[in-house]
């Protein structure tokens, strides 16, 4: 559940290419995926829109302006120097913080949805989210499919900078990945554990599950794939310390002044 959410709430607009697109068809994402995921009858996808619409509000009101002033920090800092580790660690941390604060709102929403749903809704949502993990899995099968998929993964941020990477720097990226890919297989069985232990849960005691959850989703990874995800974590603290290193001034006066652009989107679409 959590995938589709963030991913409404945050790709669509923070890493968007367009921000007023994505903020435009964040809420109709957002039912679009809960209803995939769900099979909600007419009666249920008229109760949550005003719901999703109403969550979309919260975070265009409370989080876009501290996802501005974050960014803004950040600017800020690369404007006077090039960033260290430490810089990293902290910007990495906040940005943490900001992700669960957003995802936080998204409680009352998944709370009303677990209320509702009957027995069919649920093996419909767990048909789904079972073949979701296998079509993950599919996409990092072979060493080439998942280098692939990191690329396009990266190619969304290099977009949002507008960052045209040099012949050096494309091997240099090409390397990282290569080394560093995403820990996939360990990240498909955290998946089955978040849906296990769901499923597991009886309806009654789901509320207190659904809360524990947005309290802190990192809890239902296994202890391998968190600490498979935090060695790749300190890898691109480091990798991005060496990019920003070997970028031109022409690449990092692009980049700095697409940061501002998208500052100044995320504030003009604050409420």
């Amino acid at each position: 559940m959590k995938k589709f959410f963030v991913l409404a709430l945050l790709l669509l607009t923070a890493a968007c290419s367009r921000l007023d697109v994505g903020v435009r068809f964040a809420d109709t994402y957002m039912m679009y995926e809960t209803d995939r995921f769900f099979d909600l009858t007419s009666a249920q996808d008229k109760e949550l829109k005003p719901d999703v619409k109403a969550l979309v509000a919260d975070v265009r009101r409370e989080d876009f302006p501290k996802i501005a002033d974050f960014l803004e920090k950040v600017s800020g800092s690369l404007k006077s120097k090039n960033p260290d580790r430490a810089r990293l660690d902290l910007w990495f941390q906040e940005a943490r913080e900001l992700l669960r604060v957003s995802i936080a709102r998204l409680e009352p929403l998944a709370l009303k949805v677990a209320d509702f749903a009957d027995e069919k809704q649920e093996k419909h949502f767990a048909g789904t989210f079972r073949k979701e993990t296998e079509k993950l899995r599919d996409k990092y099968s072979t060493p080439e499919k998942a280098l692939r998929q990191d690329r396009k993964r990266v190619e969304r941020w290099l977009d949002f900078f507008a960052l045209d990477l040099n012949r050096e720097q494309e091997k240099g990226l090409k390397e990282f990945l290569s080394e560093h890919p995403t820990p996939v297989e360990l990240q498909t069985r955290s998946r089955e554990k978040f849906l296990g232990e769901f499923l597991a849960t009886p309806k009654a005691e789901r509320p207190a599950w659904i809360r524990r959850f947005h309290q802190n989703p990192d809890r239902f990874r296994t202890e391998e794939s968190e600490r498979a995800r935090l060695r790749r974590e300190e890898a691109v603290k480091d990798y991005l310390v060496k990019l920003w290193a070997s970028l031109s001034d022409k690449q990092r006066g692009e980049a700095l002044k697409m940061l501002d652009k998208k500052i100044a989107d995320l504030r003009r679409l604050s409420l």
